[in-house]
């Protein structure tokens, strides 16, 4: 059996943010007014790849 390195990251936002339904509403509920006023929660779409930034990558992993 793989080890996880981080259950959450699995668990919640690859699993969640990874189904469209549930996305939007997602982050219709957690993120503030203004950055929702200028956000299209309706043009969202999937992509399974992943980008880290270089001064990240150790925390990442």
């Amino acid at each position: 059996m793989d080890t996880i390195a981080n259950p959450h990251d699995t668990v919640l936002f690859r699993e969640s943010f990874g189904q469209r339904e549930i996305a939007p509403d997602f982050l219709r509920h957690q993120l503030p007014a203004p950055l929702l006023a200028v956000i299209d929660l309706e043009t969202l779409e999937i992509a399974k790849d992943s980008y880290v930034a270089q001064d990240l990558r150790a925390s990442f992993c």
